[in-house]
């Protein structure tokens, strides 16, 4: 995982303020995002971004409890936000890390 900011700016300037995820709010996430999605990296990436969104523009976002949560979140930040999140909290872009799920995925024979 990349270094942990306190705040992210996409490229259209909006600012995104980062909460640290628990271990208990990550075992929430995994339960929020069932058994079919907790085991999809690119699934699971983009939520852990969302879930570590705390505000934007200095505007406190709820900790999310749903599937349904997560997509009106991920709806909510876009595109720009999502890649700079992506970028800053795991490192490299999201199709670099998209290519690497996808090695791994090769690798384990799925």
């Amino acid at each position: 995982m990349g270094e942990d900011p306190k705040t992210v700016t996409d490229a259209s300037g909006r600012r995104y303020g980062i909460r640290v995820l628990t271990p208990g709010a990550m075992l929430d996430l995994l339960e929020a995002a069932g058994d079919t999605n907790s085991t999809n990296p690119g699934w699971m990436r983009m939520a852990l971004a969302v879930a570590s969104v705390a505000s934007i523009d200095d505007v406190p976002m709820p900790p999310l409890a749903s599937k349904r949560d997560i997509r009106a979140a991920a709806d909510q930040i876009g595109n720009a936000g999502l890649v700079a999140l992506q970028t800053a909290l795991m490192g490299g872009t999201p199709e670099e890390q998209r290519a690497t799920d996808a090695k791994a995925m090769a690798a384990a024979g799925n």
